[in-house]
């Protein structure tokens, strides 16, 4: 069993009709604010640590060998925006595939992929304090509880798909990629917080039908999966007057 209280983690074996305990809080920087240990459901070893606070490039924490003496704590924070991270669940996959709920929404990685993935699809931006998967009936699904918002639910995270073709309304934050193309005739309602982006392998085609409403952020490109070792361009939630792009007719 592992336990953690502030900026320390430790571990519980029992042997011999025992109880023993270790400190393992090891190379994790002085006063770091753990807020959530998850386990691999299928390795004692793997354990991963969400980080709360402001502290940029310091969210999560992950190592493979937990049951040593002195463990290895990796920071695997990469592209993670400067939020707090309130919970992290890993999954029974095999790939190292972890969740992520932060201040403004659910992230996701894996070995497959270099950096983490915005995952909102759909919810609102909004704090994310609890995380659960279930297998009970295919296909897997998470569920995301937040602060005042309600619970919310999607499919769990299969990597990049093929062609995508979108539709119905959407808002809040949403990151939709594709080693093919994507067509859309979504409505984008717009609203304060409201980011979507397309990034498709090949095309992105905007069809009679597609909407972007005012107030709301869209971007398309064409760059292929962040899983192919392409970096990701996090979503925008306001427009910076100082850096945006020149206007022309």
């Amino acid at each position: 069993m592992y336990a953690t209280d502030g900026a320390a983690i430790a571990r519980y074996n029992f042997t011999d009709g025992a109880w023993t305990r270790t400190v393992i809080t090891g190379n994790l920087p002085v006063g770091t604010n753990i807020t959530r240990l998850a386990v691999d459901p299928n390795n004692a070893n793997a354990v991963v640590l969400s980080v709360g606070g402001y502290t940029d490039g310091r969210k999560v924490f992950f190592t493979t060998n937990a049951n040593n003496a002195n463990p290895t704590w990796n920071n695997i924070s990469r592209n993670l925006p400067n939020v707090p991270i309130n919970t992290v669940i890993m999954a029974a996959d095999g790939a190292n595939t972890m969740y992520l709920g932060s201040d403004i929404g659910v992230f996701v990685t894996n070995d497959n992929r270099v950096n983490w993935l915005m995952y909102t699809n759909g919810l609102p931006a909004t704090r994310v304090y609890d995380l659960e998967i279930i297998t009970a009936a295919a296909p897997d699904r998470i569920f995301a509880a937040t602060f005042g918002r309600g619970v919310y639910s999607a499919e769990t995270y299969t990597g990049c798909s093929g062609a995508v073709n979108l539709t119905g309304t959407v808002d809040g934050l949403k990151y939709t990629e594709s080693s093919a193309g994507i067509t859309s005739v979504q409505l984008i309602k717009g609203g304060s917080g409201t980011s979507v982006a397309y990034n498709s392998g090949t095309v992105v085609q905007l069809n009679p039908g597609f909407e972007a409403k005012s107030g709301s952020f869209f971007e398309a490109y064409i760059q292929g999966c962040t899983s192919a070792g392409n970096p990701p361009r996090p979503l925008q939630t306001a427009i910076d007057s100082t850096s945006a792009p020149e206007q022309h007719p």
